[in-house]
């Protein structure tokens, strides 16, 4: 998570919509939190040199939460890891 411009915590982050988005931050000096569950945005993410951060350990501390997520799990897991997020944060 990056202090400078908030922590920034990104679900999904090794799926097509979380790789895009986390490049982009990279690009601008920004490395946030990744999580991810799928073999393959696994290996996406530790080829960038990051690592998986538990939702139950991010959330808490994220000052924005995105979910990059497939339309048939956003609802299942926002009803699971928005109730850990910081109160104020941007989900």
């Amino acid at each position: 998570m990056n202090d400078s411009f908030g922590n920034i915590y990104i679900l999904g982050a090794g799926g097509k919509m979380g790789d895009r988005i986390t490049n982009s931050l990279i690009r601008s000096g920004i490395t946030p939190a990744q999580y991810e569950i799928s073999d393959n945005g696994i290996e996406i993410i530790h080829e960038k040199g990051l690592d998986i951060t538990p939702p139950e350990q991010a959330m808490p501390q994220a000052d924005v939460a995105i979910f990059a997520l497939p339309d048939r799990l956003l609802g299942k897991l926002t009803a699971e890891y928005v109730p850990l997020a910081k109160p104020g944060s941007l989900i």
